[in-house]
């Protein structure tokens, strides 16, 4: 990611917003709302790019055919270590774009963590199974971490239902009495239409493969949501390059099993009383 901005090249000045998509639990597709979504964005109007930082490079892979109207960039994380370059990689995207998307993996890693930290919004695509409805709360406990950690800029949620059939009446209502949330936190659901499955097979979006199909007016419907709540928050502060490749990250050895810190830790005073995310995030 380091060679994201070309050596020289001034960018322009903006503050673009980081909008994450995902969910602990596989199988929700994460991936077609990432690029489907950041493709609704540009075709709004906005500058817009994928960070894929998911090991198995679906996003990658659907951009290969250079057929998207946004850019997509692998990012995987694999190193706690290197989350500070990251971030301020991640940065320089944002004074480059409007919209950065974030496609996260299913799995618990420091890019989660990371895009979290700077995220705007957070999206969680969901399916209304109760399998699914229960895998979502794990991820929900995370968001809900990340708020108490950035109490001044605390990022948004959008939960989107997603390969929603006929068999299901209300996914919205469905979504919010099982995870006991709002129904404005709930974006419009996405079909299970074939629309989605050959666009990636194309290496194009459902706008551009099946304009004004139920899939594609449904991806619009999302954007729109998402730019509405894009509206309704604060930028989440930037970490000015520098300081971000200056952060050294420290995993303490309880942290992905005690993740509200609610056990007590080795020792005594300020780092007894760190919270899993600082004691995850900053090695003081």
């Amino acid at each position: 990611m380091n060679q994201l901005i070309k050596f020289g090249e001034r960018p322009r000045l903006r503050h673009g917003r980081v909008v994450a998509v995902g969910n602990l639990k596989g199988g929700t597709g994460k991936s077609t709302v990432s690029v489907n979504l950041a493709c609704a964005l540009a075709a709004a109007g906005k500058t817009t790019a994928i960070l894929d930082t998911d090991p198995q490079s679906t996003a990658t892979r659907w951009a290969e055919l250079e057929k998207l109207p946004v850019a997509c960039y692998p990012a995987p994380l694999a190193s706690l270590d290197a989350v500070g370059s990251w971030i301020a990689d991640s940065e320089e995207l944002r004074f480059k774009t409007d919209i950065l998307v974030i496609d996260l993996p299913s799995v618990v890693v420091p890019a989660m963590g990371a895009a979290f930290m700077i995220a705007d919004v957070i999206v969680v695509p969901v399916g209304t199974s109760l399998p699914d409805l229960d895998g979502t709360q794990r991820v929900l406990q995370y968001v809900e971490l990340a708020h108490r950690e950035r109490r001044k800029h605390p990022p948004q949620i959008v939960l989107v239902p997603t390969r929603v059939t006929d068999e299901v009446p209300d996914p919205v209502g469905t979504v919010s009495r099982h995870l006991g949330l709002s129904k404005e936190l709930i974006a419009p659901p996405l079909p299970h239409h074939l629309a989605f499955q050959e666009s990636y097979a194309w290496g194009e979006w459902v706008g551009s493969l099946a304009p004004e199909s139920p899939a594609h007016e449904r991806v619009q419907e999302l954007a729109r949501f998402v730019l509405d709540r894009l509206e309704k928050v604060e930028p989440a502060p930037l970490w000015l390059g520098g300081k971000a490749r200056r952060l050294r990250l420290d995993l303490a050895s309880d942290a992905l099993d005690d993740p509200f810190g609610e056990e007590a830790s080795e020792g005594s005073g300020e780092g007894a009383r760190r919270s899993w995310w600082r004691r995850l995030f900053f090695r003081r």
